[in-house]
C-alpha cells in the first residue's frame, strides 16, 4: 500500500533471480523490481502502516 491508499500486487517464484531480473517487467506485472523500489524510496512507512491497519480493521469488522 502506497501513502495514497493504493495498492499492487508483485509476481514472483523462486526461479526468479531477483538480480538479473531487477529490471524486467515480470509477467502479470506492470512494473519491475526496480521501478517499485524507485516508486517506493521515499514512502512515509509510518503513514502506510496506519492506512493499511484502518483498511484491515475496516475489512475485517465487516466479516464479524
Amino acid at each position: 500500500m502506497s501513502a495514497d491508499g493504493s495498492s499492487m500486487i508483485l509476481n514472483s517464484n523462486m526461479s526468479v533471480d531477483g538480480k538479473e531480473a531487477w529490471k524486467k517487467v515480470l509477467d502479470g506485472n506492470t512494473d519491475s523490481f526496480e521501478g517499485v523500489h524507485a516508486k517506493n524510496f521515499n514512502a512515509d512507512v509510518a503513514t502506510i502502516d496506519r492506512k493499511r491497519k484502518f483498511a484491515y480493521d475496516e475489512t475485517s469488522s465487516k466479516l464479524i
